[in-house]
């Protein structure tokens, strides 16, 4: 077989099994199975296993993250790579 392919249909291989896995243990958004700390995260949109939330930030940063904040509320959750981030748009929220 050529190196290329085999490459390729192991980085799918990868890609599905830690898809798998993450919504085993969840909704992909806790892979690390802790059902407990998952339900006290603020909600978070739909992630995609490596990447988390980068996918949704196309435009700038902070338009993004308003954006994302008119659809989930001032208080959220992201997944930047496999960095968890709250995020708290309003200062009155912060101070909770």
């Amino acid at each position: 077989m050529d190196k290329a392919y085999v490459a390729v249909l192991s980085f799918a291989f990868l890609f599905l099994f830690h898809y798998l896995v993450a919504r085993r243990n969840g909704n992909g958004n806790d892979s690390e199975g802790k059902k407990g700390v998952q339900n006290k995260l603020p909600p978070s949109p739909p992630s995609v296993p490596f990447l988390g939330h980068l996918h949704l930030v196309k435009t700038p940063f902070h338009a993004a993250l308003s954006r994302l904040a008119k659809q989930y509320g001032p208080v959220f959750s992201l997944r930047m790579g496999s960095r968890l981030a709250v995020v708290v748009s309003s200062p009155e929220h912060a101070k909770e």
